[in-house]
């Protein structure tokens, strides 16, 4: 029996279940912010994971600078997220931030596809 990677096993899982349509779409070079944070947030609650995420279509009351997604995942781990479209910038309190972070041994992830999260995530299902 020849080994896939984690991966494709759970690309495959994915296109077997109702959600395969916001697989495939997250290849999309172009894809807007929200639509990417969605999908991120629907991966997570797959994979039965936390995921801490303010509301995009609303004022933050968290820090500025704060990332996206704070994501409770399997195995102990907590993951720093911050997505962004194509063509998505930094702003300078989240730049800060990410010194910070990295300072104190943590890595803020950037990603621009639910692709991107799931390298970040592992593979696991």
């Amino acid at each position: 029996m020849p080994n896939i990677s984690q991966l494709d096993y759970s690309l495959y899982i994915a296109r077997q279940s109702a959600k395969s349509k916001t697989i495939k779409s997250s290849a999309t070079p172009d894809m807007p912010e929200w639509k990417l944070h969605q999908e991120i947030l629907d991966e997570c609650r797959r994979r039965g994971w936390i995921a801490i995420h303010a509301r995009m279509d609303k004022p933050t009351t968290t820090p500025l600078g704060t990332p996206d997604f704070v994501v409770i995942a399997d195995g102990g781990r907590v993951l720093l997220i911050e997505a962004k479209s194509k063509t998505g910038k930094f702003t300078m309190p989240q730049m800060a931030l990410r010194a910070v972070l990295n300072k104190l041994g943590h890595e803020l992830h950037i990603i621009r596809s639910v692709i991107e999260f799931y390298q970040i995530a592992g593979r696991s299902v």
